[in-house]
C-alpha cells in the first residue's frame, strides 16, 4: 500500500497549498521582514526567539517554515560566502527535502489553539534539551501563540530568555497585544502587514495566467478589495470563482460574494443626495434581498459616501471597489456640501450599533436612507448640551430678516451665497410648526407628574454611575416647573444632602434641564421652607446655620464692639449680640465660619 505522501499530487491540492512559497523569493509583499531574516542568516547572528505577528493570511507561518528550512540547510555556509549564487533554502539537500515532505525530525510545529496548557509546554521544554538529528538546530514553531494560557507563558519565560544553543523558537500570532510583555521583550519581532491592492492584484494576475483562469482586471481588483490584503483569502476566492467554469467578471464576483453592484450602489446614494425618497424605495424593491448580504450592503454604502467625500475635499482618485468611477462620484459630490456629507457619514456611524443588533437589517438600512433623504440637514452626529439655548443670529436671509431657530453648532453650518459673496451661515433647523420669530425667551410653565419625573431623574443618575446621589434623590417629594424655574421638594433637606447636591451638581443639573426643557433655575425646598437661590444658570445651595444659644448667666460688657481691634481678644458670640444668638448667615462677615461649615457640616458651638 502506498504512503499518503505519494498519493498527494498537485492536482489534488487547492491553490493555497499548491502555491505555498518554499523559498524567500516566493514570499509576496513582506520584503522588510524577509530582508531582516536573510541578513541575520548571512551574518550568522540568529536570535533564540522570533515573534511573527500580523494579519491572517499574509505569510507568517509560511515564512517561519522557510526560515526553519534555511537554518538547517546544508548549503548555509556557502550562502554566507556568496548569497546570490547559493540561495537558501536550496530545496535539494536532505534537510530541505525533509522539510518539503513535512518529515523533518528537527522541526516541531505546535498549534497553540488546541494545545494551550502548561503540560504541552513542559513536553517542549524536555525535548529542546536534545541535540538535533539532521540539521544544526531544533526549531519549534508555536502557531497562534496568543492562545497559550498564562501558566504556559510563565513556563516558557526562562527557556525563551536562555534557550539551549541548539534550540530556536518561533512564535506566530495574529494578536500580538495578547502576548505578555515579558514574552515580547525576549523576542525578535517581525511584523507582517496586509498587502496593498496593487501588489496583490499583480500576484493574482500571474496566478490566473499560470492556472489558465480567465478573469478581467476589474474583477481582480474587486477580489483584492474583498480579501482585505490577505493572500490566502484572495486565492481561496479566486479558486471558488474558477469552479464556475465561466469567464470571471465583476458581475460574477458580486453575485458570488453577495455584493451590491457598483452601479446600483452609486444610483442608490445619488437618490439619497438628491433627496428622492421614493426612488430609494423603488431601488430597494429591485434589489435581491435573498442574494445580497446586508453587511456588504452597509459596507458598500459607507465606502461610497467616503469616496464622495474624498472627491469633495480635493482628492482626485477613488479607492477600493469604487476605483475607476471618479466621474460618476464627482457629479454626486457637486450636488452636496461637505458639511452635509460629514453629517451623512456621522449618522451612518452612529446607527451602526442598531444595525448590528436589529433582526431585519435590510429594512433598517432602507429606513435609514429614507431618513437621510428627508432630514439630513437637521440630523446631528451626537447630542450637544449647552448651558443656555442658542442665540438667534441677526441680519441673515432676504431683506435682512432673521430666520427662526438657527443653531450655533459649527457641524450644522453650511455655505450659502448672500449678496453675491460666499459666507458661512448656520443651517436653519426644520421644525414642525412655522412660528414667527421671537427674540425674547418665552416662559415655560409645566407641571409634570412628580413620580414620573423623579423616577426618570434617578434612572439617569444611576446610568451616570452616581449611585449614592441616586439614593439621596430618592427622598424627593415633588418636582414641578413654573416660569422656567424647577422646584424640587424634599421631605427633609439636611446639611449632608446639601453638600452632596452641591458637589455633584455637574451630574444632576444637566439631567434636570433635559427632563424640563426651558429650565433656567432650580430651587430646593426642604421642610416646607424654600431655600434662597441666586438668579444664575448654576444652582446655588445656601446653608441653614443653627448656632448654639448663649449660656445662661453670661455677663455682657456694655461697651462691646462688633469686631475687636488688633491685639484685642475677640468677644464671645453672646457678648456681641446682647445675649441673643448671633446672626452668622452673612458670608462676608463670617467667612471662616462658612468655610468650616462647607467641609464640616453641623452646628456652630461657642467655646468659652
Amino acid at each position: 500500500m502506498e504512503s499518503p505522501e505519494k498519493t498527494i499530487t498537485p492536482n489534488t491540492l487547492n491553490l493555497t497549498r499548491l502555491l505555498r512559497p518554499q523559498k524567500f523569493e516566493d514570499i509576496v509583499g513582506q520584503m522588510l521582514s524577509v530582508s531582516m531574516l536573510k541578513n541575520s542568516l548571512y551574518r550568522g547572528v540568529v536570535f533564540p526567539v522570533y515573534l511573527f505577528s500580523g494579519q491572517h493570511g499574509c505569510g507568517k507561518t509560511t515564512t517561519a517554515r522557510v526560515f526553519a528550512a534555511a537554518i538547517n540547510c546544508l548549503k548555509l555556509p556557502d550562502f554566507k560566502k556568496n548569497p546570490k549564487a547559493n540561495p537558501v533554502p536550496c530545496l535539494e539537500c536532505r534537510s530541505c527535502l525533509a522539510m518539503t515532505a513535512q518529515r523533518h525530525p528537527d522541526f516541531i510545529e505546535m498549534d497553540a489553539a488546541s494545545h494551550t496548557g502548561v503540560d504541552n509546554i513542559r513536553s517542549i521544554l524536555e525535548l529542546c534539551t536534545y541535540v538535533p538529528t539532521l540539521g544544526s538546530k531544533k526549531v519549534y514553531l508555536i502557531d497562534e501563540a496568543h492562545m497559550l494560557s498564562k501558566a504556559a507563558f510563565n513556563a516558557l519565560l526562562k527557556v525563551l530568555e536562555e534557550p539551549p544553543l541548539t534550540a530556536l523558537f518561533i512564535l506566530a500570532t495574529t494578536e500580538a497585544n495578547k502576548v505578555p510583555e515579558t514574552v515580547r521583550s525576549r523576542c525578535f519581532q517581525a511584523t507582517f502587514k496586509a498587502l496593498p491592492e496593487s501588489e496583490l492584484s499583480e500576484y493574482l494576475a500571474s496566478v490566473a495566467q499560470n492556472e489558465s483562469i480567465i478573469i478581467d482586471r476589474p474583477a481582480l481588483t474587486l477580489i483584492c478589495h474583498q480579501s482585505g490584503g490577505s493572500v490566502r483569502d484572495a486565492l481561496n476566492l479566486l479558486e471558488q470563482l474558477r469552479a464556475l467554469q465561466i469567464p470571471i467578471t465583476t458581475e460574477v464576483v458580486e453575485k458570488s460574494c453577495g455584493l451590491l453592484g457598483i452601479g446600483t450602489c452609486i444610483t442608490l446614494i445619488g437618490h439619497v443626495i438628491e433627496k428622492k425618497s421614493a426612488d430609494v424605495v423603488v431601488t430597494f424593491d429591485q434589489l435581491d434581498a435573498q442574494r445580497i448580504s446586508p453587511q456588504q450592503l452597509w459596507n458598500s454604502t459607507i465606502e461610497c459616501f467616503r469616496n464622495i467625500l474624498r472627491l469633495k475635499i480635493g482628492i482626485k482618485q477613488c479607492v477600493g471597489a469604487f476605483a475607476g468611477h471618479e466621474s460618476e462620484l464627482t457629479t454626486l459630490a457637486q450636488k452636496c456640501t461637505k458639511e452635509r456629507l460629514n453629517l451623512l457619514l456621522s449618522t451612518m456611524w452612529h446607527s451602526e450599533d442598531i444595525f448590528i443588533k436589529t433582526g431585519n437589517k435590510f429594512l433598517f438600512l432602507e429606513h435609514l436612507l429614507i431618513q437621510l433623504c428627508d432630514q439630513s440637514e437637521t440630523l446631528v452626529s451626537a447630542p450637544v448640551k449647552t448651558a443656555a439655548p442658542p442665540a438667534v443670529a441677526q441680519g441673515y436671509g432676504e431683506h435682512g430678516k432673521t430666520p427662526a431657530n438657527i443653531s450655533e453648532h459649527p457641524e450644522q453650518s453650511r455655505r450659502i451665497r448672500a449678496n453675491g459673496a460666499e459666507s458661512e451661515v448656520p443651517v436653519i433647523q426644520k421644525t414642525e410648526t412655522s412660528s414667527p420669530v421671537k427674540t425674547a425667551e418665552p416662559k415655560v410653565t409645566a407641571k409634570t407628574d412628580s413620580s414620573d419625573a423623579k423616577t426618570k431623574l434617578i434612572e439617569r443618575v444611576k446610568e451616570a454611575g452616581a449611585n449614592m446621589l441616586a439614593s439621596l434623590l430618592g427622598s424627593i417629594a415633588d418636582i414641578q416647573m413654573t416660569d422656567n424655574v424647577v422646584v424640587i421638594s424634599f421631605g427633609q433637606l439636611n446639611a449632608f444632602t446639601k453638600d452632596q447636591l452641591y458637589d455633584q451638581k455637574d451630574t444632576w443639573f444637566p439631567l434636570v434641564k433635559e427632563l424640563f426643557p426651558g429650565c433656567r433655575e432650580i430651587k430646593f425646598v426642604g421642610s416646607a421652607t424654600p431655600i434662597a437661590q441666586k438668579k444664575t444658570l448654576e444652582p446655588t445651595l445656601v446653608r441653614e446655620i443653627t448656632p448654639r444659644p448663649a449660656p445662661q448667666g453670661h455677663v455682657l460688657p456694655s461697651n462691646a464692639s462688633p469686631r475687636p481691634q488688633f491685639g484685642q481678644s475677640r468677644p464671645s458670640f453672646g457678648a456681641q449680640n446682647g445675649g441673643l444668638p448671633p446672626d452668622i448667615n452673612d458670608k462676608t462677615r463670617w467667612p471662616k465660619v462658612h468655610l468650616l461649615l462647607k467641609h464640616f457640616p453641623g452646628k456652630i458651638k461657642e467655646r468659652s
